[in-house]
């Protein structure tokens, strides 16, 4: 049985490397995406793309869709956080390891830091005025609920996929991370309290950032393994 795994191993870590592939990729095209995005956003050059699309949520304000939106708005602070927090710790537990939490901790967290210091660098004002219909403080460029949702919905659908691997579960997981994402980011500008490249930017720098955790989380055993000279195990 020992000689089985031992022969098993190399085959994870391969697979370990082949699947930070598209992570890194994903990482490196949502970086020069975010990069292209808020040099226009400096040259105001995503006025027109702006005023288009608030003046088109404007227009089809109504009680139902502000308060569906208001409610997906409010969600995705604190209680997506602390359900995230849960599921990793539920993770953790059965894995019998502080993996999946620590992945979510620092997901969230680096989020909202790369958020935070991208809207100090930019300083993007809000729409305000009779356009906004929530609180909102703070500089508007990018989203910072919208980076934190696909930031944590990225690393929580490749968690899952783990723990499933078939192929229709992870389609489905990778959806529904992309569906909450876009509830999000739509809620926040109908809401009056980003403008549309706002949440593009979030959602980019957000789904970035997710897969940059997964291309550590795959790497790592592969190269401290490498440092120990044995093969990587598979989680």
């Amino acid at each position: 049985m020992t000689s089985m795994r031992h022969a098993l191993a190399p085959a994870r870590a391969d697979r370990h490397r082949l699947w930070s592939i598209p992570a890194a990729a994903g990482t490196l095209t949502a970086m020069a995406v975010f990069v292209m995005l808020t040099d226009r956003v400096h040259d105001r050059d995503t006025r027109s793309v702006d005023d288009a699309v608030t003046a088109e949520a404007v227009e089809h304000r109504g009680p139902g869709w502000t308060h569906l939106f208001d409610t997906v708005s409010t969600a995705a602070v604190v209680p997506l956080a602390t359900a995230m927090i849960v599921f990793g710790a539920v993770l953790s537990v059965r894995a019998r390891s502080r993996e999946p939490l620590v992945l979510v901790v620092v997901t969230g967290l680096g989020a909202a830091t790369l958020s935070w210091a991208a809207k100090q660098a930019v300083g993007r004002p809000r729409p305000g005025g009779s356009i906004g219909i929530v609180a909102a403080d703070g500089y508007s460029y990018p989203s910072m609920h919208t980076a934190v949702t696909a930031a944590l919905v990225t690393v929580a659908a490749y968690l899952l996929t783990r723990q499933t691997q078939r192929g229709l579960a992870a389609t489905a997981w990778w959806t529904i991370a992309g569906t909450l994402t876009a509830l999000v980011a739509a809620s926040r500008v109908y809401l009056g309290a980003h403008w549309a490249t706002d949440v593009a930017a979030g959602w980019v720098l957000g789904t970035g950032w997710g897969f940059a955790v997964v291309t550590g989380d795959l790497l790592l055993p592969v190269v401290a393994a490498r440092f120990r000279g044995r093969p990587a195990s598979g989680r």
